[in-house]
């Protein structure tokens, strides 16, 4: 094996996929390449070939991950649910990948195996960012002042965009493997952060007497403030764009190809709305002002619990993201030729 094929592809590796049911994509649209855009693929092709000399055959069994962005064989085999995935690493070089053969073979039509790339799924949710301020103190006799507002909730990460891929391929017998680069789902918005608490109500005037009576009681405490409403949710992250497909093969079989490889292309769901913040709790109520004997009996009796403050509003879904593309152009056996590199 070529030493920069070899160290591309990593060990076999498990990894998560997203389960798809195909058998609801029936019409497969793609656009055919006029001879400008057909010529411009394949000088990208030729741009893009970094090894020294093809692989001849490359079986696929299991989840592999591969860390270059240009596989290039005679032959790639696809065992039975096998899974071709473009990793992470080699995202980090181009987002454009590319894959040539001569021949591309699914062992199982019924499950005849898959190209995509890596992709974060089941993106976290942001955490709740703590609580908003706590109301102002009442001083003697006054109530407590209203917990301030909770801040809008952290916005969910965005969906990864998928990339452009180009497969140039002369034969393919029985089934093809699915093409997979739809989007990334968004990650769903965080929760509105806690109202403030209610600040706590002032004391109350003690009592007062003279030498023989007693002039006033002593009052009550003043209520605790209202807590504070709670911050809207967050704004959900946007759907990861759908990939570009371009396929090259000899005219007439480019279409057949096509059908073969049932591409999906299409964007990701943007993710969730977050829900909104719980009020802030009612501020302790201030205490009750002393009494003044023998004349003046009794304190005043402690203020009121501040009522809780209203639960936040809850975010927005996130925006859609973008449908991808198919391009088929046909390539001749001699064109074909000059880009499966053999030097």
């Amino acid at each position: 094996m070529n030493k920069i094929l070899a160290y591309a592809f990593s060990s076999f590796v498990t990894i998560s996929m997203a389960t798809t049911s195909y058998a609801q994509q029936t019409e497969i649209k793609s656009t055919e390449m006029d001879d400008l855009s057909r010529a411009s693929a394949i000088q990208d092709i030729k741009n893009s070939g970094d090894i020294s000399e093809p692989l001849k055959i490359v079986t696929i069994s299991g989840n592999r991950l591969f860390d270059g962005y240009y596989l290039q064989a005679e032959r790639i085999v696809f065992k039975s649910g096998s899974t071709l995935t473009f990793s992470k690493k080699a995202l980090a070089s181009r987002n454009n990948l590319f894959l040539v053969a001569k021949e591309i073979v699914s062992e199982d039509a019924a499950n005849p195996g898959t190209i995509t790339y890596e992709r974060a799924v089941n993106l976290p949710t942001p955490a709740m960012p703590g609580q908003a301020p706590t109301g102002r103190a009442g001083t003697h006799r006054q109530a407590g002042g209203q917990g301030l507002p909770g801040d809008q909730g952290v916005a969910g990460e965005p969906g990864s965009a998928a990339p452009a891929l180009t497969i140039t391929v002369l034969q393919m017998p029985g089934s093809g493997p699915i093409i997979d680069i739809r989007g990334g789902n968004g990650g769903n918005g965080g929760q509105g952060q806690k109202g403030g608490d209610g600040g706590s109500g002032g004391s109350g005037d003690n009592a007062s007497q003279n030498c023989c009576n007693c002039v006033r009681g002593a009052e009550n405490g003043y209520p605790g403030g209202q807590g504070g409403s709670g911050g809207p949710g967050g704004l959900g992250g946007p759907g990861g764009n759908g990939g570009t497909l371009t396929l090259l093969a000899p005219s007439e079989a480019v279409s057949v190809f096509l059908q073969k490889f049932r591409p999906l292309v299409s964007a990701a769901q943007p993710g969730g709305a977050g829900s909104g913040g719980p009020g802030g709790n009612g501020g302790p109520g201030g205490s009750g002002g002393a009494d003044a004997r023998p004349w003046c009996v009794g304190s005043g009796s402690q203020g009121g619990l501040g009522p809780i403050g209203p639960g936040g509003q809850p975010g927005t879904k996130g925006a859609s993201g973008i449908d991808g593309d198919i391009f088929v152009a046909a390539i001749s056996t001699e064109q074909f030729g000059k880009l499966y590199k053999t030097d």
